[in-house]
């Protein structure tokens, strides 16, 4: 149930439990801290008109997400609700790095590279919406083994969770590949994406093991920041800077 949980605000101690309830709360926190950051960033961009527009954006995001958050619960974790829930989150996260940098001191960096950063950028939200679709449907294993899926290098049966897991791995690979050209703006960007990929197989052979799993998911957020926060330097998300 929501917003409570098993009808109270102290549920029993278990552990399925725990982690649910801890989640709502931690969200919870993340939620005031975001606001409070926002309110103070609104502060210093008294002059950054675009800059506003994404906090405003943010706020409306935020608070989305958190009825969303009540919807899935209600929905049983559906995987159209969970997987919405995932990008929200993903957007807000995005929409918090570009605030740090635009209000932070410090020259902007040269704009090279920021198309190749905007199209890294939405390939990973890609593969988080495949990725999202995977796990909340439990097709995680539905090419259990690499490189090949089940008997074959292209998508048989053609069913949809053997094409989403099919594209899912082999996007993964094309965007490291991608990466590659990234060398110039960040090596760093590079290092992670095949990190990714080699984390993605163990993952796989590792039956979708919870720990490996997690680790996959925070290793594609950490990419994915770090995408933003370069392009965000390089005025690629808002344009306008703070004066030092």
């Amino acid at each position: 149930d929501w917003p409570l949980c098993h009808g109270t605000v102290t549920p029993p101690l278990r552990g399925d439990t725990v982690l649910e309830w801890g989640h709502r709360l931690l969200a919870a926190s993340a939620g005031v801290l975001i606001l409070a950051t926002i309110f103070f960033a609104f502060r210093l961009s008294r002059q950054q008109p675009a800059l506003r527009r994404l906090m405003k954006s943010i706020v409306g995001l935020l608070v989305f997400q958190i009825l969303l958050g009540g919807l899935t619960v209600i929905l049983g974790l559906s995987v159209a609700a969970s997987t919405i829930h995932l990008l929200t989150a993903s957007f807000v996260f995005a929409g918090l790095i570009s605030i740090a940098v635009c209000v932070s001191d410090g020259a902007p960096k040269p704009t090279v590279a920021i198309q190749r950063l905007r199209f890294l950028a939405v390939a990973i939200l890609v593969q988080f919406l495949l990725g999202g679709i995977l796990r909340h449907s439990h097709s995680g294993l539905a090419c259990p083994n690499f490189p090949l899926c089940l008997e074959s290098m292209l998508p048989e049966p053609a069913v949809p969770s053997v094409l989403l897991a099919w594209s899912h791995r082999w996007i993964g690979v094309a965007v490291a590949v991608f990466a590659l050209l990234m060398g110039s703006v960040s090596r760093w960007i590079v290092v992670i994406a095949w990190a990714q990929v080699v984390l993605g197989v163990l993952t796989v052979l590792g039956r979708i093991d919870v720990v490996l799993r997690a680790s996959h998911a925070a290793l594609g957020y950490f990419l994915f920041g770090l995408c933003i926060f370069e392009l965000a330097r390089r005025g690629g998300v808002v344009r306008s800077r703070v004066p030092s």
